[in-house]
């Protein structure tokens, strides 16, 4: 198979396409045909080595951690998914034509491979932020950084959870950080403020209102 990897630290000009073996799913692992692959900020801090002395790594390495595709292989023990599920999750090495996924979800019918592979690691984040951050339905939640990658997340699910949140995006993005905030199911509301602007109400049409329609209605 294809797949991206360097084998030395440094800047994008170290990566090489090169054919490469197999992955194959282990005990509680699936495989999956890569449709789209997520890029994060973590992929190139990896590559150029920023970690080595926490989270050190052998060369040659691949890149990535994000992926959504088909699966074709399922590991010893997982359940509920099977060969020809379309799902999208974190694993390894996802920068190629397959690649081993160690959490994943169904993706809802409404959502893109690239859309879906876009996902996980800034939504995980997010879930993370919420939990230690211990805000509760009805109470307010100021989201600094509002149209970024966790951001964006950050409102989405905390709105959901019928949080009030006001986002602080820069003033060229507030339309987009508008467009992101999904409709409340109870109460909640949210609203971008664009550094000293009053917060407006939002509206939205983008794949995140979509995923949480399908889920709901599931």
């Amino acid at each position: 198979m294809k797949k991206v990897s360097y084998a030395e630290f440094g800047g994008p000009d170290v990566l090489r396409l090169i054919d490469a073996e197999e992955p194959h799913a282990g005990p509680g692992q699936i495989r999956i045909a890569v449709r789209a692959a997520g890029v994060n900020p973590i992929d190139w801090r990896v590559r150029e080595g920023q970690f080595q002395k926490t989270n050190p790594i052998e060369l040659p390495a691949g890149v990535g951690q994000d992926a959504a595709g088909v699966v074709d292989q399922v590991g010893e023990g997982v359940e509920g998914v099977q060969v020809g599920d379309r799902v999208f999750g974190e694993g390894t090495s996802t920068y190629a034509e397959y690649a081993v996924l160690s959490a994943w979800a169904r993706m809802p019918e409404q959502l893109s491979f690239e859309e879906a592979a876009g996902y996980p690691s800034v939504v995980e984040t997010a879930l993370r932020i919420i939990g230690q951050v211990g805000v509760r339905s009805g109470q307010t939640l100021l989201v600094s950084g509002a149209s970024g990658g966790v951001g964006s997340a950050v409102l989405q699910i905390a709105r959901d959870r019928d949080i009030t949140v006001i986002g602080t995006p820069g003033p060229r993005a507030r339309t987009m950080c508008a467009a992101w905030a999904p409709p409340p199911r109870r109460t909640a509301r949210a609203g971008p403020s664009a550094y000293g602007s009053s917060a407006a109400s939002t509206r939205p049409s983008t794949w995140p209102a979509r995923a949480c329609s399908a889920n709901s209605s599931n």
